[in-house]
């Protein structure tokens, strides 16, 4: 058992509450080293209080196989639109959820930290530029 990346932050990140819906979801993203054997791997989440010490006590936990995931998605970072490219459009459907013309989607926020703002349009395009970013 060797722990192989962490994915969250390392006091963790807040839940993503959707009232609308009922449920909560947090999304992360990795590359898995070529030399590991993904067969035998496993994620593990915890759900935690918030607090220090004692005060960060485990409330849930679970465990899946990575085996047991649903295949990735063609889904291209920083296609905010959906259509296969990252450009412009991306850029303006960004800046319309931030506006709140539309409904933020969880593709707009790039950088993963809960928020669609204007670091998510850097991230698009730096990615338009061919620059490299975190995600």
């Amino acid at each position: 058992h060797v722990m192989r990346d962490m994915l969250s932050t390392i006091t963790g990140s807040a839940i993503k509450w959707d009232d609308d819906a009922k449920h909560y979801a947090n999304e992360f993203v990795t590359t898995l080293d070529e030399n590991w054997n993904s067969d035998n791997m496993h994620i593990i989440a915890f759900v935690h209080r918030k607090g220090s010490g004692v005060k960060k006590q485990v409330i849930n936990c679970d465990m899946v196989a990575i085996s047991d995931l649903p295949a990735p998605s063609d889904a291209v970072v920083g296609d905010v639109t959906g259509d296969g490219v990252v450009d412009i459009a991306d850029v303006n459907a960004i800046i319309n959820m931030m506006l709140g013309k539309v409904e933020a989607v969880p593709a707009a926020d790039l950088n993963g930290d809960g928020n669609v703002d204007i670091s998510d349009v850097n991230a698009v395009i730096n990615l338009m530029l061919g620059k490299v970013t975190d995600r």
